[in-house]
């Protein structure tokens, strides 16, 4: 299995390059048995980059993440914690990697994430507010 990194993903949706748009398409054609690990890093990297960069709308981006997280191209490990993680960034005004943060330690066992960050910790079930 091969893993790959933020900008080739990208460039299934950014058109800009037409070089690197041809070699990811070439890439993915020749991939088709052999699904592509993605990690959490590149899912982060991915979504904060849909938004900054991009302006897309957190709709959008969730229905982009969803696609990652089920096509039989990609591996995402621990699919359901991810799921879990665009649910809440779909319910909330957190921002997805929060959100994935959140969940991730959830399933590794905490029974909470402590943060400052007022959108997170509006996401109850995975953040609890640190006071100062």
């Amino acid at each position: 299995m091969r893993g790959i990194d933020t900008n080739v993903l990208l460039r299934t949706i950014d058109l800009a390059n037409p070089l690197q748009v041809a070699a990811v398409e070439k890439f993915l054609d020749e991939a088709v048995n052999e699904p592509l690990f993605v990690n959490h890093i590149v899912l982060s990297e991915f979504a904060w980059t849909l938004e900054r960069t991009y302006k897309r709308p957190r709709k959008e981006i969730a229905l982009r993440l969803r696609h990652i997280l089920e096509a039989p191209d990609f591996v995402v490990p621990n699919a359901d914690v991810v799921g879990q993680a665009i649910s809440a960034f779909e319910a909330s005004k957190a921002q997805f990697p929060d959100c994935l943060i959140g969940a991730t330690n959830l399933a590794s066992g905490c029974d909470t994430t402590l943060s400052f960050d007022k959108d997170a910790v509006a996401v109850s079930s995975l953040f609890s507010p640190l006071t100062t």
